[in-house]
């Protein structure tokens, strides 16, 4: 799984990182915080702290958390995407 190896090094490393993605899954589980940019001209719209309370905290086990589809759903209105 690359994402759950991108996190072990950049863990390891201890490394403070800005990652720019689109999935939404992804920035959930790998991130300390999200932050969600408005459409142009861009700014900050919402900053999101992934807070899963877990001492184990890595991709997998946070995707398995029930906080995960709170923090999905609420970015996901966040982003105002319309089907």
């Amino acid at each position: 799984m690359v994402t759950q190896d991108v996190y072990e090094i950049l863990k390891s490393e201890n490394m403070t990182t800005l990652m720019v993605t689109h999935d939404i899954s992804e920035a959930i589980s790998m991130a300390d915080k999200v932050v969600v940019l408005s459409h142009r001209p861009t700014t900050v719209k919402h900053i999101c702290k992934m807070d899963f309370e877990m001492t184990n905290k890595n991709p997998f086990n946070c995707r398995k958390s029930p906080k995960f589809s709170e923090y999905f759903d609420l970015l996901w209105k966040e982003l105002e995407v319309h089907e």
